[in-house]
């Protein structure tokens, strides 16, 4: 059975200010949050590496996205093996089992460190037993990857009420009852919703996504 490893770590992090403690607290929600699609539960260790199990189905990017946004304002790259793992422990943590998705994605990582080649910035590679698919995924992923880090607090919930199945009035209404929109008309408010999600590239990051989710699963690695 495949399953797949997200090992992550954060560029620059004694530059960054990083905070140890906050950044758990974060990936505690984050762990809630997704624990449908979660194996074991994503932890950090030596301070600024990040690590957890996620299944092997059509939400690999939904989980990869959602990591990279908990991550923020950080600058993190992930490598994301896809493979066999040994024996899965109940309650055990990512850190203390091991097989060959753990392997691939541990390759993964530290490729993204040693890239030589400037032209193309990948902050996100797959490895799986695929080579020909890992370089269509990584180069198609790299172009979302570069939209989804530049999205903005105010914008990704924005886009976390709208994947929710909220729509863009209903968004407005929510964002009326903020301090910082009193006195503004619902319209206003509204249009400046439906501007922030078109100019985030919200669809075309969807559609995408899906796009690259089917590659993955209907080539059965």
């Amino acid at each position: 059975m495949k399953y797949v490893v997200i090992t992550g770590d954060i560029i620059n992090s004694r530059k960054s200010q990083f905070n140890k403690e906050k950044l758990e607290s974060k990936i505690e929600h984050f762990n809630d949050d997704l624990k449908s699609d979660i194996i074991s539960k994503f932890s950090v260790l030596k301070g600024d590496e990040v690590q957890g199990v996620i299944k092997y189905n059509k939400n690999i990017f939904f989980v990869i996205r959602r990591l990279t946004c908990c991550f923020k304002p950080y600058d993190i790259r992930f490598g994301v093996g896809i493979g066999e793992i040994d024996e899965i422990k109940s309650g055990f943590s990512s850190w203390e089992l091991n097989g060959e998705a753990f392997y691939l994605a541990r390759d993964a990582i530290n490729e993204i460190k040693n890239k030589k080649k400037k032209d193309i910035e990948y902050r996100v590679v797959f490895k799986t037993e695929n080579n020909e698919l890992d370089q269509k995924i990584n180069l198609f992923y790299s172009y979302v990857n570069e939209i989804i880090v530049k999205w903005k607090n105010d914008t990704l919930e924005i886009l976390t009420n709208l994947e929710k199945g909220s729509n863009h009035e209903e968004i407005a209404r929510l964002l009326q009852c903020y301090p910082e929109n009193k006195g503004k008309k619902l319209e206003s408010i509204r249009s400046n919703v439906t501007y922030k999600i078109k100019r985030a590239g919200w669809y075309k990051v969807k559609m995408t996504e899906e796009i690259l989710s089917n590659m993955l699963i209907e080539r059965k690695i």
